[in-house]
């Protein structure tokens, strides 16, 4: 009976901390989380790296991009990010010939496993770049992606 009673509870307490957000009495810290907006706004990829990262370069290694080699819908590109390294706090992928570079960019808790699977658009044929964070270190690896049709541009 005890944890009958539990469960109404707790659906209660959840029906009214619903009911309060629905009003605007309490806001959820999640809508408040903050974005490296000068980093997507960055028109050039090195731009982009130094907003993001504070260096316009990251060493080569340790990091896996998956990716085709011919992009035949550019509006809808699958790209698969992963790597094993330890203490992985961001992932971002970026595309050099887009007028905007990064298309992604993603804080991981140490805990989780850094694998980001994720489709982005390209506007040309470009090099799709890779980039992780961990442990205080960049790692990049990037594949040369040529676009047939469509994307960024039409």
């Amino acid at each position: 009976m005890d944890t009958h009673r539990r469960l109404i509870l707790k659906a209660t307490l959840a029906a009214i901390a619903t009911a309060l957000a629905g009003a605007g009495m309490i806001v959820p810290r999640a809508v408040h989380a903050s974005w490296p907006r000068e980093a997507f706004e960055a028109e050039t990829l090195s731009g982009a790296m130094e907003r993001l990262f504070g260096v316009a370069e990251a060493p080569e290694g340790a990091v896996t991009l998956d990716a085709r080699d011919v992009a035949d819908n550019a509006a809808l590109f699958p790209v698969t990010v992963e790597t094993s390294l330890p203490g992985v706090t961001s992932i971002a992928i970026l595309a050099a010939g887009n007028a905007r570079p990064l298309v992604a960019h993603f804080r991981i808790h140490e805990d989780v496993v850094p694998y980001i699977h994720a489709r982005i658009k390209l506007a040309q044929t470009t090099d799709v770049i890779a980039i992780v964070e961990a442990g205080g270190r960049l790692y990049s690896t990037r594949k040369r992606v040529t676009v047939t049709r469509g994307g960024c541009e039409g």
